[in-house]
């Protein structure tokens, strides 16, 4: 079951990315985001392009070019949210580890602790399976995640 909602949010996210922009309303993607976490203990740093705020929802990164990608909603206001609790809205922290592990957060938590009309900071942290572990047997816990994002 698991699996298939990892699957799920794939999809529902590339769908939410084709269609979520009306044609005067393209975002500029030219951002960039640093972030920083510890995946069991071991340090994780990333520069992320492809960095845009539009519609109240954040996009860090993409998978195909980055080590990571995260993507956060109700991004409005500074505050606390649990991922994925969001009216059916997906939510993402993916991490590419050094060894090539790719890693999803699947429980997790993230803050907005800072937000300007061209930046946002903030915290997040979570539970972690490699999206080819279908079982979920292996989790990694992501401790100490930071971003700085400019956009």
């Amino acid at each position: 079951m698991n699996n298939m909602i990892v699957a799920a949010c794939f999809v529902m996210l590339a769908l939410l990315t084709a269609s979520s922009c009306k044609k005067n309303d393209q975002p500029n993607f030219g951002g960039t985001a640093d972030i920083m976490a510890e995946i069991d203990g071991i340090s994780f740093s990333a520069t992320l392009s492809n960095v845009a705020l539009l519609d109240s929802t954040l996009n860090m990164g993409n998978m195909a070019q980055d080590k990571a990608q995260l993507q956060f909603h109700r991004v409005y206001k500074t505050g606390s949210f649990t991922l994925n609790k969001n009216q059916g809205l997906i939510e993402q922290i993916n991490l590419i580890t050094a060894d090539g592990k790719n890693l999803s957060i699947i429980d997790g938590s993230y803050t907005i602790d800072e937000l300007t009309k061209n930046k946002a900071k903030g915290t997040f942290q979570g539970t972690a399976y490699e999206i080819t572990d279908f079982n979920m047997r292996t989790p990694y816990q992501i401790t100490k995640g930071t971003f700085d994002a400019r956009f």
